[in-house]
């Protein structure tokens, strides 16, 4: 397939890909002629373990070694088409042949990224480390809650184990929620208006899986909500803060940054918040919102901060 190559190469890599594949059908039970393989094509991983590149599974112990010999025979046919390219170009040569090396390479080059990332040793990592790296990667003033791009949701796309790892209750206890101008409730504000209330699907399902998740941890809750008559969608923000309210007993600290028509709604938790420790309003009207609450009605608070006229 390729000009210039050695033949003893060839059957030198050939014979290491038999030896890998002998190993890896004595190791899953597969049939011998299970795997065929021609000695001019470029290798590729056999079947028995591509499980490990379209997840993050660690290997089996019989896997690890496999993967290391297939790590080295990418290894050998990378060296040789790069051989291959500088020869090419020390002489005339057609520009098909020089972008089928390219493409050869390019692919090749993958899939022992591919190899690489199976032997990480992140994968091998037990599920409480992994929670701790979890913890540590959430700002101070929690994550967007409604964005699954966003802190636990994030790492729950990545593979069955790291889903497994961000169920951890600590991880979806710190949180915010936001909106812009308009009231559409999203990953951040928007200085325009939305076409629909919402900037992901079912926020109001979103939070609650999220308040699911964290068990019966205390709450760190940080909202931001404005809204003008430009949509309207009151009473949708209304039910997201209903579903707030219905975890009061947790809320342990709270900033609000809300118009004081929200900040009156939310009078709803007047004598259910008893672990609750810091609560700042910012935007409502404080005074008012205070007398509702009231400090008979907050037994634990320690620190209430709203702005100074």
């Amino acid at each position: 397939m390729y000009s210039g190559s050695s033949s003893m190469s060839s059957i030198s890599s050939f014979i290491i890909r038999r030896l890998i594949e002998r190993a890896l059908c004595l190791a899953t039970g597969m049939r011998p002629d299970a795997l065929q393989v021609s000695p001019n094509a470029l290798p590729t991983a056999p079947a028995a373990l591509e499980h490990l590149f379209s997840a993050n599974d660690p290997p089996s112990d019989a896997e690890i070694p496999l993967l290391h010999e297939l790590h080295a025979l990418f290894s050998t046919h990378l060296t040789r088409l790069d051989d291959e390219t500088a020869s090419l170009l020390s002489s005339p040569y057609s520009t098909h042949a020089l972008e089928q090396l390219e493409d050869d390479r390019a692919l090749l080059q993958n899939r022992s990224w591919q190899v690489l990332g199976a032997l990480s040793t992140i994968r091998r990592f037990p599920k409480e480390v992994l929670q701790e790296i979890f913890l540590r990667l959430i700002p101070d003033v929690g994550f967007m809650v409604l964005d699954p791009k966003q802190g636990a949701w994030a790492a729950s796309h990545v593979c069955s184990s790291w889903r497994s790892a961000s169920r951890y209750p600590h991880l979806w206890t710190t949180f915010r929620i936001t909106s812009g101008g308009c009231g559409c409730i999203g990953g951040g504000g928007f200085s325009h208006c939305c076409p629909t209330f919402v900037r992901y699907k079912n926020p109001i399902a979103i939070l609650q899986t999220a308040l699911g998740y964290s068990g019966s941890c205390k709450l760190d809750l940080h909202v931001e909500i404005q809204f003008d008559d430009c949509v309207g969608h009151r009473s949708h923000i209304h039910s997201l803060l209903d579903v707030l309210m219905s975890h009061s007993e947790r809320w342990a600290c709270v900033s609000l940054a809300v118009p004081s028509e929200l900040g009156m709604y939310l009078e709803g938790v007047q004598g259910k918040v008893p672990e609750l420790r810091h609560l700042t309003f910012v935007g409502c009207d404080p005074k008012s919102l205070w007398e509702a609450w009231g400090e008979d009605h907050t037994p634990s608070l320690v620190h209430l901060r709203w702005p100074q006229s």
